[in-house]
């Protein structure tokens, strides 16, 4: 099952023309090192599961998103660095937030997407190399 996960992770993103895999596993395994990925099947499997949602971390993403405008700044200070911290995980999320009626809601949504798309590029040449 982990392999066909795996799989299909570098599929999407080869279709994509995102995988770092071109040069081959070698190549792969050289560039999670050099981004401080362990390459044994543990870590590389404990790295798949920290950049996927399960159903409680989907429900904390729309609570965060939700946060966004709570009344306090400091919630929603809070909410913006976690949703941030959450990086691709969050952007389906933050992409809806963007068509809230509340403009703070809104403002957050977007400043959120701009810093994690500046880490996407990456954060996606990672996730290939994990096949």
């Amino acid at each position: 099952m982990r392999r066909l996960a795996l799989s299909a992770l570098c599929f999407a993103l080869a279709c994509l023309g995102l995988c770092a895999g071109a040069e081959g596993p070698a190549a792969d395994e050289s560039f999670l090192k050099e981004q401080g990925v362990a390459t044994d099947p543990a870590a590389l499997l404990d790295f798949v599961k920290k950049h996927t949602l399960d159903p409680s971390a989907e429900a904390r993403v729309r609570k965060l998103t939700r946060d966004l405008g709570d009344d306090s700044f400091e919630v929603r200070e809070a909410a913006s660095r976690a949703l941030v911290e959450l990086g691709m995980r969050a952007r389906p999320s933050l992409r809806q937030a963007r068509t809230d009626p509340d403009l703070e809601v809104r403002k957050r949504a977007e400043r959120a997407l701009a810093s994690i798309d500046r880490n996407a590029e990456r954060q996606l040449r990672v996730s290939a190399a994990v096949d």
